[in-house]
């Protein structure tokens, strides 16, 4: 599962190409058609699309075999005032309606910048953690590599990334995790959303903060570790060798403008316009690198 959540006015509007949707639909050729990526159990890949994804998006997402439902914007907890939210973070919070979707038993969430690389179809597997009243419950991140990394400086020794590298710092990305829905931890997400602790900042990292108070090491629902390799932030060259997820900006090479990352990007986006153009008979894109599209 993905958020696709364009910003208004809609880049196509003003002349410009949709990254975040283009790395959606790759995305979604990678988890439900690539012969090396895609899931072997045929589990539904689900885009939640907020109002203001253009009808064409839409139908292109599903012509690659995405499920795509559009669902209103959900806005700040109400100790966070909407004037001061950065304009690129205002629908995040949006990504908490997946803990009313209680009829998947598991969601895997990925975030739309991010280029899914190997498959990772283990990530369903996760067994539950039990609380201590007998509760079960899951919700299960990659640390943020960024403090470990020094913000893409890379000042220190860094851990090896691989299937250990769980531990580099104490604090949980929320640009991927897998959570296992229920009417309890619908219950606890929202009575937290709804009636917000006064003393603790839901605003800094926006659903980022809010999900790592929800889920912080000790507080009643502990969280699980993931492997870097899951959510690749801040990538170098040769990661892409071991990561399964690299979230970065793939179509720039990310802030390192690293080669590999670019070109695997540039080949998922092309994979996307020949599987299109066969299957509708017709070429949707165009020959530039971020198309102007029309919504027809």
């Amino acid at each position: 599962m993905t958020l696709l959540a364009p910003p208004d006015p809609h880049p196509w509007s003003e002349g410009h190409g949709d990254p975040y949707w283009e790395t959606v639909t790759i995305m979604a050729h990678r988890l439900i058609l690539h012969p090396e990526t895609r899931d072997p159990s045929n589990r539904s890949f689900v885009v939640l699309a907020t109002p203001n994804v253009k009808p064409k998006q839409i139908r292109l997402l599903e012509q690659l075999g995405a499920q795509v439902r559009i669902v209103p914007v959900l806005g700040p907890p109400p100790n966070v005032d909407p004037a001061t939210v950065h304009p690129r973070w205002k629908d995040q919070y949006t990504k908490l309606l997946m803990w009313n979707m209680t009829e998947y038993t598991r969601i895997v969430y990925i975030d739309a910048d991010a280029l899914v690389v190997k498959r990772i179809d283990e990530l369903f597997d996760l067994q539950p953690l039990t609380t201590s009243e007998g509760e079960e419950y899951l919700f299960a991140s990659v640390y943020d590599s960024a403090p470990v990394k020094g913000f893409g400086t890379y000042p220190n020794r860094l851990p090896e990334l691989g299937p250990d590298d769980k531990w580099g710092d104490n604090q949980f990305s929320a640009g991927q995790f897998v959570i296992m829905p229920s009417p309890q931890q619908s219950d606890y997400i929202f009575s937290l959303y709804n009636n917000p602790p006064w003393n603790v900042d839901f605003k800094t990292l926006m659903e980022q903060t809010f999900l790592r108070y929800a889920y912080r090491d000790r507080g009643p629902f502990p969280w699980m570790r993931l492997a870097q390799v899951y959510n690749t932030q801040w990538a170098r060259k040769g990661d892409m060798a071991k990561s399964k997820i690299i979230h970065e900006k793939g179509w720039t090479g990310g802030p390192h403008e690293v080669e590999e990352i670019k070109e695997a990007w540039f080949e998922g986006w092309g994979n996307v316009q020949g599987y299109l153009a066969m299957k509708l008979g017709i070429g949707e894109y165009g020959s530039e690198p971020h198309p102007i599209a029309r919504d027809d």
